[in-house]
């Protein structure tokens, strides 16, 4: 068992200890191989690690070679993108270096110009801002070889085309004048006071201040102004003071002056009482409506003096847009739209070439490294493009646009001349104001009554001829009769030197004649020559080849000359020596004014009808207050302009009561002392009721019309029924605010019959035609009208016409149309009654018309016309009746209704013989003279301020010329202590010679010393005060300056004359000095107090 069971055991143990064994000889193959491997391994580590430490410095190395690379392929692309975004700019920069390098070394005279033109031009209008610029300093410049730019131009040395834009997207006129102006505001050291009758720097400053600023619009006529402007410094707010006077408020100095102290580092200024904090982003704008203001020499040196009146070229441009916006309204929307775009575009293209610029300057270190840079050349340059294609577009867009506006350009024009005739009315009377946005709506209204057409020429047409209509009788509605055909006559001049067909040489002689003060030394050949006349004649010849032998043709051949001198109506002859071969209406005027004085009145009406194409602008429309009350607003102030003996009540009365307004809707008040508070209350109340409120006689209560103003300015949202009438008599009392914004009407009767009838039945109406049912009613209502118009025009011929001048009135022809129905329908109803002539006659003439009269000879007139007029001859018929058959049949038509009467006054003619007046025609001459002169001297008056004579020779120069001329002819004074001691005991006539001498002396002191002054003036070594302004204009003009006419007797001669006249009065008194006793014939007119030397002859 044991063996067996070792023998199991072995069984068992044996393959295993053999497969040990031969497990422990694999095992040491195994290790010896291991050992082999492991050596081989250890080899294997050796050279890997060998391996690896050499790809570690492979491997850096080529990441240094992969950022080395991926920064030169950044560099590269920055470099290509610097190329190609500054190579664009590279060619312009590079030019404008060059440009830079010659412009540096001529900055010197263009920065002088620059800065005389920002500290001493803004006050001038533009034509002597461009004479002192660009004629003057730049010739000075020139002169005295101060390097400057050859083509200098104010607006390249001071602004750019982005601000300009930026100006025109703020409302600012693109005319010259208007951009030196923004210049000037933006450039200020000072802060700007505006000459702005036309408010367009109002609206500039009000558009521009309101979009960066709070803006603040204040008047010294608010009682809070101050609190007002101690808010707006304090926290850097905008103020507008408009409208101001020719004084300045002193509270406002410090701030005005800039009176700055610093406390604690912080600046102040002394308002009132009160220190304020001074915010650096304050702004102060003054403007005011005065056309021509006279500021003292301190406000000068407080604020700076724009001025912003308007230019023609500027209101031209203006014009042009209400044109286009009304007619093509998608043009001017696309206008405007494309001004803001091309102002945005600019300005943004600006401010990314300056960015770029300041960045390309703050880099530090390559370019190519800078990625802010490049970043913002990224976008720049995609911006650019973007702006540069649209400005483009826009170039060519409003190239388009312009091409498409060029042809309304005309209506523009025509509409800025009409007002610059209009505004001109303000040199003649102070009630004439007119401001621009008043015209603008004359301007739009007549865009919209022209006659439409299809045609554009047609259309164009209608509109010149409907704004020329309206635009005069909207004028006409408000100045005096006497002043409507000098304002035609204007008119006509202005659109006539437009066409360019108005020779300045010739209409300068027209209205002045020969000025100069040296003796002719010509004989006068013919007594039937005037001394005017002749002198005239020598100044004729010199204006073109076609007058160059007038003198000698008017002497060779007198009697020619006095055959067509002495017609009655040499205008519609022709004229001796072949002189009315292509003769012009103008030129006929000119010869007229040297040999027929009293026919150039009526020939400048023909004047105007031959190149205006029509009478009406010589026939002026009758006053219909139902017009007025048609063009008025509730924001406008109607403003009666009052005539002696006119009274517009009872027609104010009438038309209240037929728009509605009767019984406690329309209050009248009459003004007077004590009365302002009362007005007052009534404007206040009817404001928002919607009431009228009349206030009479304005000129009797002067000192209450500038609250007047200030209530006007402060009305708010009034009811649209609301009016607010005025009457006044002329006054310059009259606060120009109100005149600007009010519409004006005057009540005078028309000048001439025929328009006289008219406005006499523009009164009435076919009801009150009809209001009698007697058959002779409407005759006699005419006759009553033409009875009216007759004793009204005998007035315009003086003394021959009534020994005084009465105002007979609507008043008088009213009650008597209601005395005549009165009286006929009684004769009516009493059947088998005659008309009662002589009662009617009796009312009429001497209790009516009769009732103003107070001289026996007028009285015993008027009644006899009235003979003339009134009786049963007038319905005779086998007699025809007529007025007077004076070149037309004047007589009672038989119409039935209104407009067949007025029709029948339409057909007078438009000139009337004095004949027709009960005078003889020889009176037509003293007033045609009169007339003559008066509208000479207005219109001489009106003509826009010229900075040469047509000579060609500077304003100042003609002036200097003139002055020079008359202090040589000045007589010497006489020693009057020499005289008194010649005569030991004077006679009465000797105390009298004595007198006249005192007076002689004072007049010629008066003129040495203001004489000489203005030569020192005009050499800029005094100031140039108002009172030598008046004298220099007077001289100009040829007329006598006011301050001599005070110390000479009354006279109505012009300057060459009176001067002809002071050296006859000198030798009078000298030879009755040097004989001691009275010349054997006394020049009575010579003396400055005649009646004086007749007392003395009576008591010698």
């Amino acid at each position: 068992k044991a063996n067996l069971k070792c023998y199991e055991i072995y069984k068992n143990v044996e393959p295993k200890r053999k497969k040990a064994a031969e497990m422990k000889k694999k095992l040491i193959q195994a290790e010896k191989e291991l050992a082999e491997t492991e050596a081989n391994l250890n080899e294997l580590n050796a050279t890997l690690a060998e391996l690896n430490a050499e790809r570690e410095v492979k491997e850096t190395e080529l990441n240094g070679l992969q950022e080395e690379s991926a920064r030169m392929q950044k560099r590269l692309d920055a470099a290509t993108k610097l190329i190609s975004g500054l190579s664009s700019e590279q060619k312009r920069w590079t030019n404008d270096m060059k440009v830079y390098e010659v412009d540096k070394l001529k900055l010197v005279g263009d920065c002088l110009i620059g800065c005389a033109f920002l500290s001493y031009c803004g006050a001038f209008n533009y034509e002597f801002r461009n004479q002192m610029v660009y004629q003057d300093w730049l010739g000075g410049v020139s002169e005295r070889e101060i390097p400057h730019k050859d083509d200098f131009r104010l607006e390249r040395l001071l602004t750019d085309d982005v601000e300009i834009s930026k100006w025109a997207s703020e409302t600012l006129p693109g005319d010259e004048l208007s951009i030196q102006n923004g210049i000037l505001v933006s450039n200020m050291s000072r802060f700007p006071l505006c000459i702005d009758p036309q408010m367009q720097a109002v609206v500039w400053i009000k558009t521009k201040e309101t979009k960066t600023n709070n803006l603040k619009v204040l008047s010294f006529n608010q009682g809070d102004f101050m609190k007002q402007l101690e808010m707006a410094v304090e926290y850097g707010s905008s103020v507008l003071f408009e409208g101001i006077d020719e004084e300045i408020d002193p509270m406002i100095d410090p701030v005005l002056e800039k009176n700055i102290t610093k406390k604690a580092g912080v600046f102040y200024v002394k308002i009132g009482d009160s220190d304020v904090e001074w915010n650096p982003d304050f702004k102060l704008f003054l403007t005011t409506k005065l056309a021509n203001p006279m500021y003292s020499p301190e406000v000068f040196g407080k604020a700076l003096i724009l001025n912003f009146n308007v230019t023609l070229a500027g209101l031209r441009d203006q014009l042009l847009n209400e044109v286009v916006g009304f007619e093509r309204p998608e043009l001017e929307e696309q206008r405007k739209k494309l001004v803001i775009e091309t102002s945005e575009n600019r300005t943004t293209l600006k401010g990314l070439e300056d960015t770029l610029l300041s960045e390309l300057s703050a880099s530090q270190g390559p370019l190519v490294d800078n990625e802010p840079l490049i970043q913002t050349l990224d976008h720049a340059k995609s911006k650019v493009d973007e702006i540069n294609i649209a400005l483009e577009v826009a170039k060519e867009t409003n190239e388009g646009l312009e091409k498409s506006r060029d042809s309304y350009r005309r209506v523009a024009m025509r509409g800025a001349i009409l007002f610059f005739a209009m505004s001109g009315l303000s040199n003649i009377s102070e009630m004439y104001e007119y401001s621009l946005s008043s015209y603008l709506e004359v301007f739009k209204k007549s865009l919209e009554t022209a006659k439409r057409d299809q045609i554009l020429q047609n259309r164009l047409r209608n509109i010149t001829l409907t704004l020329t209509t309206r635009v005069y009788d909207f004028t006409c509605m408000g100045i005096f009769e006497r002043h409507k055909l000098m304002f035609s006559f204007q008119m006509t001049c202005m659109i006539l030197d437009e066409a360019g067909d108005l020779d300045h040489q010739e209409q300068e002689f027209f209205l002045k004649g020969n000025t100069s003060l040296e003796e002719i030394a010509r004989k006068k050949p013919y007594p039937w020559i005037s001394l005017n006349g002749w002198k005239d004649l020598q100044k004729l010849q010199t204006l073109g080849d076609k007058w160059a032998n007038i003198v000698d043709d008017v002497e060779n051949n007198g009697d020619e000359w006095f055959a067509w001198y002495n017609k009655e109506c040499p205008e519609d002859h022709d004229l001796p020596n072949n002189y009315s071969k292509g003769l012009t209406k103008f030129q006929l005027l000119m010869v007229l004014r040297v040999f027929r004085t009293d026919r150039v009145y009526k020939v400048v009406k023909d004047f105007i009808i031959d190149y205006m194409g029509s009478d009406h602008f010589v026939k002026p429309p009758t006053l219909q207050f139902n017009n007025v009350y048609a063009q008025s607003t509730e924001n406008t102030p109607i403003v009666f302009i009052l005539s002696p003996g006119a009274d517009p009540l009872a027609d104010m009365y009438k038309l209240a009561e037929e728009k509605g307004m009767s019984q406690n809707k329309f209050k009248p008040l009459s003004l007077g002392q004590g009365m302002g508070d009362i007005a007052q209350n009534m404007i206040e109340g009817s404001v928002y009721k919607g009431s009228w409120v009349l206030l009479q006689n304005c000129h009797l209560l002067t000192s209450w019309l500038k609250k007047l103003e200030v209530i006007i300015e402060n009305i708010k949202n009034p009811d649209k029924n609301f009016r607010l009438w005025l009457t006044t008599a002329p006054t310059e009392e009259m606060p120009l605010g109100i005149l600007q914004r009010s519409l004006k009407v005057t009540t005078e009767p028309p000048d001439g019959l025929g328009l006289n009838m008219k406005g006499s039945y523009s009164k009435i109406n076919d009801e009150d035609l009809d209001s009698c049912a007697h058959p002779d009613f409407k005759s006699l209502v005419y006759v009553l009208a033409f009875f009216h118009a007759v004793v009204q025009e005998r007035r315009k011929f003086g003394k021959i016409g009534w020994n005084v001048n009465y105002d007979f009135n609507e008043s008088d022809f009213r009650i008597s149309f209601k005395l005549i129905g009165m009286y006929l329908t009684k004769a009516l109803n009493n059947e088998g009654e005659g008309i009662p002539w002589d009662t009617l006659r009796y009312l009429i003439g001497e209790a009516m018309y009769g009732g103003r009269v107070t001289d026996g000879f007028d009285r015993r007139t008027l009644v006899c016309i009235l003979e003339e007029y009134l009786g049963d001859f007038i319905f005779d018929k086998h007699q025809k009746f007529y007025f007077s058959r004076a070149g037309y049949d004047y007589k009672v038509p038989n119409p039935t209704h209104l407009d067949a009467y007025v029709e029948n006054i339409n057909d007078f003619p438009l000139n009337n013989s004095p004949e027709v007046f009960g005078l003889h025609s020889n009176a037509q001459i003293s007033y045609s003279n009169n007339a003559t002169k008066v509208l000479w001297s207005n219109l001489i008056s009106m003509q826009i301020s010229s900075s040469s004579s047509s000579g060609g020779i500077n304003r100042e120069e003609h002036i200097e010329n003139i002055t020079d001329s008359v202090l040589a002819q000045l007589p010497e004074m006489l020693d009057l202590y020499k005289v008194i001691k010649r005569f030991e005991n004077p006679v009465p006539a000797q105390i009298v010679l004595l007198q006249e001498l005192e007076r002689f002396n004072k007049l010629l002191q008066k003129m040495l010393e203001s004489l000489t002054n203005l030569k020192r003036a005009l050499n800029g070594e005094i100031g140039m005060s108002q009172e030598l302004d008046d004298i220099a204009t007077a001289l100009f003009n040829g007329f006598l300056p006011q301050i001599w006419r005070n110390l000479a007797p009354q006279t109505e001669k012009n300057l060459v004359n009176w001067i002809s006249h002071l050296k006859k009065r000198d030798a009078q008194y000298k030879e009755w000095e040097r004989e001691k006793v009275e010349p054997n014939a006394m020049w009575l007119s010579g003396l400055h107090i005649p009646e004086s030397y007749l007392t003395a002859l009576v008591q010698t």
